[in-house]
Parts: structure tokens; sequence; C-alpha cells
């Protein structure tokens, strides 16, 4: 069996688990007192990364003891360049997004996400003051690192084929633009999923059309999704991060989170991890 570990980002730090015998187990927190709002790995450098809001990148390379700050900004969003793994993406708030090439050494800004049409950029909201939209969700396809979808809270989905250079707004199906994660099926070309405020979708053709699963995963307003990311031992498992929305809890309820699994690429999905509070991010990776 391959062992895995498995981090878990929440509005408190990172709880990490690895995998005994199929069971998923505790084994420390860290970064504690964080909000992390993105969590992702590169097993070829033997990387970590975590973005924090209001804060920045950080960088493990020894399984979470330690962490170094590798980049300042609000980051909310990660992503790894499966074709060159010493490629890093960090989406900000507001809509920036940066890339790294030495696994976060230094940096510079993608700039060709801010010349998309007005009618376009007028979507980029959110609703809480200042109303500034965020990239929450960053996805670089495996098979061409040219490739890159960006998933906006509040905004919708993009998509850029030339590295960044040209966006498409390909958010055409989904019902409420509150996009979570948008990750690509890591076997099967074409295929990708989005994970939104009200619901899980599945897209065959590259996010030019969308079509919404359930399977018993959580999606309303009350507990969101708020991540999904694949198994890197098996291309048909996927894992998503959800929890309970505080501002939409009665007075005087803690909220809570969990984690669940597909065996299926999405058509059904089981509970296997609870969690104290919302996971904000999951990451699993090959120990």
């Amino acid at each position: 069996m391959v062992n895995r570990r498995m981090y878990i980002g929440t509005e408190a730090g990172i709880v990490v688990l690895a995998e005994n015998d199929g069971r998923w187990d505790y084994e420390r927190n860290t970064l504690e007192g964080k909000h992390v709002d993105a969590l992702v790995a590169s097993d070829e450098v033997g990387v970590v990364y975590a973005g924090v809001g209001h804060d920045g990148v950080y960088a493990s390379t020894d399984g979470g003891r330690s962490w170094d700050h590798v980049f300042r900004g609000d980051v909310r969003s990660l992503a790894v360049d499966p074709s060159s793994p010493a490629s890093l993406y960090a989406g900000t708030e507001p809509v920036h997004l940066y890339r790294s090439r030495d696994s976060g050494d230094s940096w510079a800004e993608i700039e060709g996400l801010q010349h998309m049409p007005e009618s376009v950029r007028e979507k980029w909201w959110f609703p809480v003051y200042p109303h500034d939209p965020h990239v929450l969700s960053v996805f670089v396809d495996p098979r061409d690192g040219r490739r890159v979808y960006v998933g906006l809270e509040h905004g919708g989905i993009l998509r850029t084929d030339d590295g960044g250079e040209n966006w498409e707004d390909i958010s055409a199906g989904i019902e409420y633009l509150d996009i979570h994660m948008v990750v690509g099926d890591p076997a099967r070309e074409n295929l990708v999923y989005a994970a939104t405020a009200r619901g899980f979708y599945r897209s065959e053709d590259n996010g030019l059309s969308w079509h919404q699963l359930g399977g018993g995963l959580p999606g309303t307003m009350e507990r969101m999704i708020w991540n999904v990311v694949g198994d890197p031992s098996d291309d048909a498992r996927l894992y998503a991060g959800a929890g309970d929305y505080a501002a939409n809890l009665p007075k005087g309820v803690s909220p809570g989170g969990e984690i669940w699994a597909t065996a299926d690429r999405g058509a059904t999905w089981n509970r296997v991890y609870e969690a104290s509070s919302p996971v904000r991010k999951v990451c699993v990776t090959l120990v």
C-alpha cells in the first residue's frame, strides 16, 4: 500500500494526518493560529506550500515541522505546475495572479489577467465589505503548463491556453459564481471539476459546459464545499473539504468541518474525517 500524508488547512492552522492501513490518523498541528486559505505540494521537489490570507506563502521541506515565509501578500490560492515542479502560482485579493519559477524564491505578476474586458470584470465582486473579489483557486493542466484555470470568489472561472497572456471566461452553466475550487482530473483529458458555495460541478470539455453532481456531498449556503483535490496514487479518487459558514449559523453554534472522499470521480461520496473547524483546504501527498 502507498503511504500518504494529508494536510488539512483550517482557520486555526494545519492539521497533519498520516495514513496507516487505510486509516487516516492524527500526526500533529502546525502553523497554529494561521488562517490557511491554500495548500499545495510538489512531491517532485519535496515542498509543501501554505497560503495564508493577509500574510503570504509559507513553504516546508520537512513534512510541516518548520516553515519559511517565501511571499508576502493577501494570498488565497496556490498551484504547482506538474510539468515544471519548481513553478508555483499564487492568487490574491484583490484579483491578481503571481508566478514563481524557482520554488518561491522570486515572483512575477501575470498581468494578462488584468486585461479582461469590462463585461467580464464587472462580475468580479464579493458580498462583504470592502467587496474585493479574490482568486480562490488556481489549476495548471498537467498535460500543458500553458493552460491554467482560475476560480474567483465571486466572479466565475477563467482559463488561459497560452501561459497567461490571454484569458477566457468559461463560467457558463454554473448557477452561482462563488467559485471555491477548480481542478482537472489527473487521468482523463478535458475533465474538470468545480466546487462552488452551492454545489459540485463536472465538465468534460475543459470548462466550456458544466453539469452539477450530487452523490451525498454537502453543498448549501450553510455547509459549503471549500476544496477538492485529487489523490496522487489513485486517479479516480478525490477528496473534498467542507465546513460550516459561520455567518449563516445560529448564534452560539460553533462551525465545524469534514473531509469527504469519492472513488468514482465525484458520482458518490462518503465522509472520512470530522474536524473541529471548517476545512478550508486539503492537500494529499506521498510520504
